[in-house]
């Protein structure tokens, strides 16, 4: 459908780091696929709660439907002032000049950083998220964190096949006292390079399960890149969520798998590329 007027598309109810918020985000993006060189009105009204590290999600899927339909999104200023200001305070709202400090020190700022930005990538991850004041590392698991995120970025640009950018964005949550950190690339996801490897492979789910086995890679064994040897990554991942009584979840095709439920996984509409979710308690 193509438009010169103004379309409004509304975000409803709670989404949060789970199923149902990753499946009202997924839906969004698909009701504005039908649309084409105009302008969106997102409209926040009936919006009562999103996860702020949700912005890195939120703000993927923007940037494609700017790249692959021309798609422009306006938001009513007094949301981004006022009930949600953490997406000002995020950095989620800088390109429409809606600004505020986060003068509470909770949120991990929403970055973008192409494929050749891993240095740029790696002092995010270890300045921004790792360096929380509220997460309190030990410096050899710090590192052990590094080593897994770098991994997880440097497949992305090896597999995911797109020039586009990867997003990250993290939230304290004093209430919960947990930290949520969220990854997006809207590549080709998980089925397909891992499908090019081993051709057993055959659905988005077993995909994620294959990729979160320890060992398990697609790059050649006597290859390092940016000397990083593969296939731990996502597993190391998965093993710190389970210590810490945390949560991992992957999402890519139209699979949904949580730490919580390792065995299987939750359908969901598709989506191009993958997110990885990161739930890690932070006790007082």
């Amino acid at each position: 459908m193509q438009t010169d007027q103004q379309v409004r598309v509304s975000l409803t109810g709670d989404i949060r780091t789970a199923h149902q918020g990753l499946t009202k985000l997924v839906e969004f993006e698909q009701s504005c696929q039908q649309y084409q060189g105009c302008s969106i009105a997102v409209d926040l009204q009936r919006l009562q709660w999103l996860d702020a590290n949700l912005s890195a999600v939120f703000g993927a899927m923007m940037h494609r439907l700017h790249q692959t339909r021309h798609l422009d999104f306006t938001f009513d200023s007094a949301d981004l002032r006022g009930r949600f200001s953490i997406l000002a305070r995020n950095g989620f709202s800088d390109n429409l000049n809606v600004q505020l400090t986060d003068g509470y020190g909770t949120a991990i700022r929403l970055r973008r950083f192409d494929a050749e930005e891993d240095e740029g990538f790696n002092d995010y991850i270890d300045q921004q998220l790792l360096a929380h004041a509220k997460l309190q590392l030990h410096p050899n698991l710090r590192s052990d964190m590094m080593l897994s995120f770098n991994e997880v970025f440097t497949n992305v640009s090896l597999h995911a096949n797109t020039t586009n950018p990867l997003f990250t964005c993290g939230q304290y949550y004093p209430s919960k006292q947990k930290l949520h950190f969220s990854l997006v690339d809207l590549g080709v996801g998980y089925l397909k390079p891992i499908q090019q490897h081993n051709a057993a492979i055959t659905s988005h789910t077993a995909a994620i399960q294959w990729a979160l086995e320890a060992g398990h890679t697609t790059r050649p064994k006597e290859e390092g890149y940016y000397g990083v040897v593969g296939g731990h990554g996502l597993s190391k991942l998965h093993q710190y969520c389970c210590q810490q009584r945390g949560e991992l979840q992957i999402i890519s095709g139209n699979a949904f798998w949580s730490s919580l439920c390792p065995d299987s996984c939750q359908l969901i509409e598709p989506f191009q590329g993958s997110i990885v979710n990161i739930k890690l308690p932070c006790p007082k």
